[in-house]
């Protein structure tokens, strides 16, 4: 998809699942399972999309990197990973890990970041070699220092190889005072999900798009209310979607959804009840 002078490409990462009382909180079974039935583990399916931006001076972002496959039994079991991978999915854009030289994690969630490394003889490695990988320093410090709330959310060998390979850069950063990382491409933090959580917004020729990470991860969570039950922050998460909605229809960006199963790039509009995602195409 062309984005003024930037183009935009779905990368996806297959399809895996999660609890539904995770994925919608406090919402309640009856009105979530209209929008996305569970399966009988109470599990409802997820994407992990990435997104592939090449910026006007043809490097080329990638948005997120997915959960990745280097997962034991168990935890093949437990999420259920179909479809094929983030690498498959980028070589079928004509793009090589080595053509990637940036990826802009929006949190170190294992679920985010997991395709960020891989193992290569016995050793976790960055998986992109030439990538500069972007995190909020808040984000990092939160990552090493876990509690009982958020130490399964968390796996060291998907970013701390990235530090000790020198391919980790930190940034510090708020809504109000974005971060430009290189022209077209800006970090801003959010919070709500995580305290470092960020968002990252696309301009090219007066156009925008924004990658909103897992502060509004698919169609069904434009509702206010309607935010993951693992968000650590849920006013602030809350207070920032509706902000960042309003300012999205306003300017008709691009809205960029990782965990959306249906198409994932596409636009805010007001609707009758609430604001409601509609997708390139419909």
């Amino acid at each position: 998809m062309r984005l003024g002078r930037v183009e935009i490409a779905l990368a996806r990462d297959g399809v895996f699942r999660l609890d539904g009382g995770q994925m919608y909180g406090i919402v309640p079974r009856a009105l979530w399972e209209r929008v996305l039935p569970a399966d009988d583990l109470n599990r409802v399916p997820v994407a992990g999309n990435a997104f592939l931006v090449t910026l006007e001076d043809g490097r080329r972002a990638l948005l997120e990197c997915g959960i990745g496959r280097a997962w034991n039994e168990k935890i093949q079991k437990i999420y259920s990973f179909e479809g094929p991978g983030l690498l498959d999915s980028l070589a079928a854009l004509g793009v090589e890990p080595g053509d990637v030289g940036l990826v802009c994690l929006s949190h170190l969630h294992f679920d985010h970041a997991g395709r960020a490394t891989y193992e290569e003889k016995g050793a976790w490695v960055p998986a992109f070699p030439n990538a500069e990988y972007i995190a909020t320093r808040t984000e990092w410090l939160d990552a090493h220092n876990v509690n009982e709330r958020t130490r399964a959310s968390y796996r060291a060998e998907c970013y701390d190889p990235l530090k000790s390979a020198g391919q980790l850069r930190l940034v510090d950063a708020t809504l109000e005072e974005p971060v430009e990382l290189t022209p077209g491409l800006e970090l801003l933090v959010t919070g709500g999900h995580t305290r470092g959580h960020a968002a990252y917004r696309v301009t090219s020729a007066g156009k925008t798009a924004l990658f909103w990470g897992d502060l509004l991860p698919t169609r069904a969570h434009t509702r206010p209310a309607w935010i993951t039950g693992v968000d650590l922050y849920p006013y602030e998460g809350c207070e920032t979607k509706k902000r960042l909605m309003e300012e999205s229809i306003k300017g008709g960006w691009l809205a960029l959804l990782v965990h959306e199963t249906g198409e994932p790039i596409g636009t805010l509009e007001r609707g009758e009840k609430h604001v409601e995602f509609r997708a390139a195409g419909e």
